[in-house]
């Protein structure tokens, strides 16, 4: 299943756990072999306040049970408190007293254990929350993210009944090698897979014996939203960021920016009739999110964008990915401003987009916020191929807004092959202050048009790039590895390849590197048209994963 995970060298332990001494590492095993049958009593055997990290190992099986992350309170420290004592003393002290690094890893490397919860065999669910200020505020998850600095390692997590599969609040929340699934039918009542609820009254910002910054890392993960039932496609989102809480008093605002985000790479996201990935910054300041990136990935098949960087994400970035559209709308990426004045700075580079869409690929939302404060952002669109395409590439639509905004958009040494009747680019929106520059994009394929809503592409490519090798297609692995992806399109015509602006590539060069999807340095002997390999791939067959 996850053959690219490194066979687990597993110690034997010598220490029985008892009332009196601890082991900071311990097995799980639905058979009885181990120290412990449920992932909950290990943890909270655990003593995570003595300087030495701590190691959950667990079999294979089906644990269907709440999983408090870090353990409630463990063998040396406060509990995590639920709705019933929750005060700010108390979250303080739980968080404080849990300072050690946590992993829970899956025991054998091809049979990941299930960490779900269906049917409560093992059932110890409870209601918390992370307002203290209104323990009314609650929810109740199959795992409750509650302090920080805890790894999983080789687990299919599974959405079972409850609301949310995964809540809570953490930083540095790492995810190797680790499955995300789906247990039940579409509709039988489950929202997200992951939901961040955040509070900024119990982040670093305000206690630093708390840090819960809400920084999370996927690397080499799969996100597949088939049910393990009946096949359905999950309808709700893989993740939801509510944003902060908000903290009366405007000088506070500035105190709680550049706080935590979602980083993804060499993963798959494929079977999800949502959105993928939404932190949504909503419109106050002090809602926003440092930053959401996704490297060398795949998705297909999704219903809503792979991601949406939708108001105060300071930072994002899409860099070497593929994504097949299945003939969904906005299945790639949405940007949209409306944060209010925070600045928003993204980067989309060096990705192929293939399929068919209902109306775009990709959607550009600017100044979604109309008639309020001012709106900013800096939207940099460089080097990526956009094929088969039946609506547009890149839509653009935004409402009018008051003089003063500054949305800045550049589509830069892009490819538009479209199937012969879409448009590459449709600009369709009345914003104030929005300035777009196209500039050296190559088109040909599309019958709707290169670029509408009267703007022109400078410096424009426009001779037939001659595609070689013909229909040809590439195998995605079927899980990456770290892989890098091998995807793109390679034209025969040199000078059509190197036709690019250096000043655009330098651009993003700081945040996308000088490598392009398949590694190879797109910067050595001038710079690429598109995202480029150096096989002749012109289809990419997505049924072989």
């Amino acid at each position: 299943m996850l053959n690219r995970i490194k066979v687990l060298c597993l110690i034997t332990l010598s220490l029985a756990v008892s009332t009196a001494t601890f082991a900071d590492t311990v097995t799980v095993r639905k058979d009885g072999s181990g120290n412990f049958l449920t992932i909950q009593d290990a943890l909270e055997s655990l003593d995570y306040n003595n300087g030495v990290d701590d190691t959950v190992i667990i079999g294979p099986g089906i644990y269907d049970q709440q999983i408090t992350a870090n353990g409630d309170a463990g063998a040396d420290s406060v509990r995590y408190p639920n709705i019933f004592n929750m005060s700010t003393a108390t979250v303080q002290a739980a968080f404080g007293s849990h300072t050690d690094n946590l992993t829970l890893r899956g025991e054998l490397a091809n049979d990941p254990p299930v960490l779900t919860y269906i049917t409560g065999v093992d059932k110890t669910q409870q209601p918390y929350g992370l307002f203290p200020n209104d323990p009314s505020d609650f929810f109740e998850s199959s795992i409750v993210h509650c302090g920080n600095n805890v790894t999983y390692e080789n687990v299919d997590i599974r959405h079972g009944a409850i609301e949310y599969c995964q809540n809570g609040m953490s930083n540095n929340t790492v995810y190797d090698d680790c499955l995300f699934t789906m247990g039940l039918p579409a509709g039988a009542g489950h929202d997200a897979h992951f939901n961040i609820n955040n509070n900024i009254e119990v982040t670093s910002a305000v206690d630093a014996s708390i840090g819960a910054d809400c920084g999370y890392t996927w690397n080499n993960c799969i996100w597949d939203g088939a049910s393990t039932d009946d096949g359905s496609l999950h309808d709700g989102d893989g993740l939801y960021f509510h944003g902060f809480d908000s903290v009366p008093g405007d000088g506070q605002i500035q105190n709680f920016l550049q706080l935590g985000g979602c980083a993804v790479s060499g993963s798959i996201m494929r079977n999800w009739d949502s959105t993928m990935f939404i932190p949504r910054g909503r419109e106050q300041k002090d809602r926003g999110v440092a930053f959401l990136t996704f490297e060398d990935c795949f998705s297909e098949n999704l219903g809503g964008p792979m991601g949406i960087m939708e108001g105060a994400v300071e930072f994002g970035k899409v860099n070497r990915c593929v994504h097949k559209t299945s003939g969904f709308d906005d299945s790639f990426i949405r940007l949209e401003e409306r944060s209010q004045g925070v600045y928003q700075d993204v980067v989309i580079s060096n990705n192929i987009i293939s399929g068919t869409n209902t109306s775009r690929s990709m959607r550009i939302q600017t100044q979604s916020n109309a008639g309020t404060v001012l709106q900013t952002a800096n939207y940099r669109i460089v080097n990526n191929t956009f094929y088969g395409h039946t609506g547009a590439a890149i839509g653009t639509d935004g409402p009018a807004e008051a003089a003063g905004n500054s949305i800045t958009v550049l589509i830069a040494n892009n490819l538009f092959h479209g199937d012969g009747s879409g448009t590459a680019i449709g600009i369709n929106h009345t914003a104030a202050g929005g300035t777009f520059t196209l500039t050296t994009n190559g088109f040909f394929g599309n019958g709707g048009g290169d670029v509408t809503g009267g703007l022109t592409n400078s410096g424009a490519v426009t001779g037939d790039p001659s595609y070689a090798g013909g229909v040809t297609t590439v195998t995605i692995p079927a899980d990456t590895g770290g892989a890098v992806p091998l995807q793109g399109l390679n034209p025969t015509n040199v000078a059509y390849l190197d036709a690019g602006t250096q000043a655009a590539y330098d651009a993003i060069r700081a945040d996308a590197g000088d490598f392009d999807v398949d590694q190879s340095n797109t910067t050595l002997s001038g710079i690429d048209i598109g995202a480029q390999q150096n096989l002749p791939i012109s289809v990419l067959d997505w049924s072989v994963y």
